[in-house]
């Protein structure tokens, strides 16, 4: 029984095997249909594919046709318009002459036989045409250096394309090829790293020539700083509890942190450079490393056009040539030019109703506007600074006109508070006001043909870089672009901002070179409700292909940034590093941390030393948490860093009420001499603002005038120490309106000046700056302002010179009339890291003494003395604060410029001259 229950068991598990193969057996045609059906699937899509292009390219051919024409009619436009003026612009000076050489081969015969060989350095960086001009040079007789790797400047045309083209053809040919592979630049950990990271699979693999460092022993410029640390440090910031503007924050905060330690340590701040791929938030990581005590610099740009300071500063011209102009003043009104509440802006938009059509400046100006408190202070100074700025138009230079309205609105001290971004926003207003200048020298006059000059200037793309108040060569760590950085080396380099998102692709055309021409491909245009209707073939191709170009040149600029630092490399980046919001691992922090073995989401913050297996280096490597660090404000210093020419009052802001600050909050050394020569007279200037009108008499020399034509023609000694042309200082003379007589003497002053021994050890210094301005916060009492004629520096020491016209005066009489003025110099170029100050007022219009040098008064100061002249300067704004403003006693009134009815001093019958 046991035996048939088992037999019949086995039977029952036979059955259904043969059930399951006969299914089996069944199946086979129907997984041919469905792998057919899968291939019909890829067959459709793929076709589909090819109908959208081919619909999109036609709905983009009369575009394409279009921008055809509009191409060939500006080119011929373009190409008239330059014959009629003869003149060749930058591509015509290669093009023409690459036909030229092709058209005309005696012509680059005879060119050739002039070099034996012809050299290109970077060669990454040629183009095509550049190629075909130095080919025609050559004759084969061509040396090329060049790195693929280097090659990051795609968005100028430079095509790596051409470079390994050329190299190809150059080895078929036969060519030498050397590679360079010692670096006599990095530490040797830096090279470990750098090879190791751009060797891997996620950069440049294989074709990576990796470098070496020289043999022996390298002894480095912070190897005491540094000690045995790690020349290599990554820090990943995990911002996944913080938004973009936190994870900023918490990165900038992290790099100054690091970065304070190094000085602490005994790196200098000009030793270290933070290199950025854009200037977007350039001004975090100055802030930052302001807020630890770190003076910083932003190097560069091209953003001018496009700064809030900027359209400020447009948007007053343009109200200044025309109050009628609206748009123009409601920018004004919503910016920080004079701070005006929005419920104040919704009150002007609206006016007296819904029919009220009057001009934004009358309801500005006229009784009804309905503004309270505040917003009225606010919008009577506004207009009070204007119609002031309109007055002097044609009276006195744009530029002045501008200034003076900046410095009464005190928006210039708002900026001066604001730490760096605050700062540099106002050297970008200086910088407005010199454009405004330079077109009323050589183009034309009055703020409304500025206004079109600007507005031609953008609509033509014209680019100007940012201005800042800090000197680059002072001791502050550097913020520039990895591109301007290229060729250059830094002891520290910090590449920040590795998970930066790229720039947005909006790009309308695109183009590829086809067959020896030039393939162009548009975007679809979207229909009605704003969908897109898919990409030509053409375009589609091209947007791949130019973003596998981004994707692997921003590996090439990563490279050239690591490659730049001697000492030590610092690497950071934000990004979601937990699953609590889904981890945001991208662009090269990503893969840098797949490099590094750092696991992606993390367990928490982290500092440990990882060692790279291929090159056995050390890095160090942090994963910080944003969400501890972003909350945490940064607050700006009262006083920066040694090092700063500019330091700003910390805080302060214009008085509710101007009009009663007796004391003023700006001062320059010449107003605290008026105040003590007659606290009157400074009252009557400085605080009532009533300027003396100065009428020489016939046949006499305004002194001022004079003065201002001398320095003007000293700022043109060159750098060498020579003289302007006596064409140029006839030239001056005559702008200033001098007499013949008195260019003669401006000509022997210039000459006197250039010949002395002050002049030959001025421009034999390291550094020399000439009419740099200087503005400094005393005490958190006032900002002391001035320009320094002169500036030599070398090492720690400077020689500061003033230039003084006039020829009268005895030696005593002139230390104690100039003492107060090179405490000020003194006290600037002290604080600007200096030990030692020298300074020389010269005096050039004096015959020269015995032995045959100028006429000059000299100052010593040490650091020490750094110390009492502030405690001076802030006794003297105290007098000023505490004054009644009373008349000087026993002064000779007789020649004072302040009105009789303001003096009672003027008023007594012996002073009625």
């Amino acid at each position: 029984g046991q035996c048939s229950a088992l037999v019949s068991a086995e039977r029952e598990e036979a059955e259904t095997l043969s059930e399951l193969l006969a299914a089996l057996e069944a199946y086979k045609p129907l997984s041919k249909r469905i792998k057919l059906l899968a291939e019909f699937a890829e067959e459709l899509a793929a076709t589909k594919a090819e109908l959208i292009g081919q619909v999109a390219a036609a709905l983009v051919a009369p575009h394409a046709a279009a921008l055809k024409a509009l191409v060939s009619d500006y080119v011929e436009e373009y190409s008239a318009s330059k014959t009629a003026l003869g003149t060749l612009d930058f591509d015509d000076l290669q093009v023409k002459v690459v036909e030229l050489l092709e058209r005309r081969p005696e012509i680059a015969m005879r060119y050739r036989e002039q070099f034996r060989v012809v050299m290109i350095d970077e060669f990454q960086d040629t183009d095509a045409l550049q190629l075909r001009l130095v080919e025609a040079l050559s004759d084969g007789d061509l040396c090329t250096v060049g790195d693929e790797k280097q090659s990051i400047y795609r968005f100028r045309g430079a095509d790596i394309s051409v470079y390994r083209a050329h190299r190809e053809r150059m080895e078929r040919q036969g060519a030498l090829v050397a590679e360079l592979d010692v670096n006599y630049r990095s530490h040797g950990d830096i090279l470990g790293f750098v090879n190791e990271v751009f060797s891997s699979a996620e950069y440049f693999g294989d074709t990576l020539l990796k470098l070496q460092a020289p043999p022996g022993p390298r002894v480095g410029t912070l190897d005491a700083a540094l000690g045995a640390a790690p020349r290599v440090e990554a820090a990943f910031i995990d911002s996944t509890d913080a938004d973009g503007a936190g994870a900023r924050a918490a990165e900038a905060a992290t790099i100054a942190a690091r970065l304070a330690e190094l000085c602490e340590a005994g790196a200098a701040p000009r030793d270290i450079a933070v290199l950025v791929r854009t200037y977007t938030h350039a001004h975090d990581y100055a802030n930052a490393l302001t807020a630890v005590g770190i003076r910083a610099v932003v190097i560069g740009g091209s953003r001018f056009f496009r700064l809030p300071e900027t359209s400020i500063m447009r948007a007053l011209n343009r109200v200044v040539a025309n109050v009628e102009d609206g748009v123009a003043l409601g920018e004004l009104l919503a910016s920080d030019f004079i701070p005006i509440s929005s419920d104040a802006l919704a009150v002007l938009r609206l006016g007296s109703g819904e029919r009220d059509r009057r001009s934004l400046w009358a309801l500005l100006t006229e009784a009804d506007t309905r503004l309270t408190g505040a917003d009225a202070q606010a919008a009577e100074r506004l207009v009070g600074v204007l119609e002031r700025a309109r007055e002097r138009v044609g009276r006195l230079p744009l530029r002045d006109v501008l200034l003076l309205a900046v410095e009464e609105s005190g928006w210039d001290l708002r900026l001066l508070a604001g730490g760096n971004v605050g700062r540099d926003a106002f050297a970008n207003v200086l910088k407005f006001a010199r454009q405004a200048a330079a077109f009323e020298d050589s183009v034309g006059s009055g703020p409304t043909g500025f206004a079109a000059h600007l507005d031609t200037k953008e609509r033509l793309g014209d680019t100007e870089a940012p201005a800042s108040l800090a000197d680059d060569g002072s001791d502050a760590v550097r913020i520039m672009s990895i591109h301007a950085s290229k060729g250059l080396e830094f002891p520290i380099v910090v590449v920040p901002g590795l998970a930066a998102p790229r720039p947005a692709d909006r790009l309308a055309v695109r183009a590829s070179r086809r067959g020896g021409g030039l393939a162009v491909a548009l975007r679809t245009p979207a229909n009605d409700d704003g969908d897109s209707r898919g990409s030509s073939t053409w375009f589609a191709e091209f947007s791949d292909a130019d973003a596998q170009a981004e994707l692997e040149e921003s590996a090439r600029v990563l490279y050239v940034a690591c490659t730049r630092a001697r000492e030590l490399l610092l690497v950071t980046g934000s990004m979601g590093m937990r699953p609590a919001k889904g981890t945001s691992a991208k662009y090269d922090l990503a893969r840098l941390s797949r490099v590094l073995g750092v696991t992606i989401p993390t367990v928490g913050p982290s500092d440990g030393i990882v060692t790279l297996a291929g090159a056995g280096t050390r890095c160090r490597v942090r994963v910080i948490d944003a969400g501890e660090l972003a909350g945490a404000a940064l607050p700006i210093e009262a006083e920066s860093a040694p090092g700063t020419m500019i330091l700003p009052p910390a805080g302060r802001g214009i008085p509710e009420e101007p009009q009663r600050a007796l004391a003023p909050e700006r001062l320059s050394y010449t107003q605290l001499s008026e105040f003590e020569h007659c606290p009157r007279a400074f009252w009557v200037r400085r605080v009532l603002g009533v300027r003396p009108m100065r009428i020489p008499m016939p046949g006499q020399t305004d002194p001022l005038l004079f003065g201002t034509a001398l320095h003007a023609a000293l700022r043109l000694v060159g750098a060498d120490g020579a003289p302007p042309s006596s064409e140029r200082v006839s030239a001056i003379g005559r702008f200033y309106e001098l007499s013949n007589l008195d260019v003669v003497r401006l000509g022997q002053a210039v000459r006197r000046y250039c010949e002395s021994d002050v002049a030959h050890h001025a421009v034999a210094g390291e550094t020399v700056r000439r009419e740099s301005p200087f503005a400094m916060n005393i005490g958190d009492k006032f900002l002391l302002t001035g320009s320094i004629d002169l500036y030599s520096r070398t090492a720690d020491r400077a020689l500061v010179v003033d230039y003084k016209s006039g020829g009268t005066g005895v030696a005593a009489d002139l230390r104690t009339r100039y003492q107060l003025q090179a405490e000020c110099y003194a006290l600037a170029v002290l604080r600007d890291g200096c030990n030692h100050a020298t300074v020389e007022f010269v005096r050039p219009e004096v015959e020269p003494d015995e032995d045959g040098d100028v006429q000059r008064v000299a100052f010593e100061f040490s650091a020490a003395d750094r110390e009492t002249i502030e405690r001076d300067l802030l006794r003297r704004y105290g007098e000023i604060e505490a004054s009644a403003f009373e008349p000087a006693p026993s002064r000779e009134c007789y020649h004072c410029e302040v009105p009789r009815g303001l003096c009672p001093e003027r008023t007594r019958p012996d002073n009625l001259g």
